[in-house]
């Protein structure tokens, strides 16, 4: 797996990820993100989150695993 560049929707939402983990000690939600970055749609959300894991950024349990 080699790690891409991240466009920047990507990216934005790295750091939010990264952000709440630091701040609040865990990931935010679907619907927190979604709120973070403001969109209108959690697939929009689910759909970065997907291209974040396929980029080796972030694992998600129970995704296969």
């Amino acid at each position: 797996m080699t790690r891409e560049l991240l466009t920047d929707k990507e990216l934005d939402a790295f750091r939010a990820i990264r952000n709440s983990i630091l701040h609040k000690g865990r990931a935010p939600l679907v619907r927190e993100l979604m709120k973070e970055l403001k969109y209108s749609s959690p697939r929009s959300v689910s759909y970065i989150l997907e291209k974040l894991e396929e980029k080796g950024f972030i694992s998600r349990p129970g995704r296969g695993q």
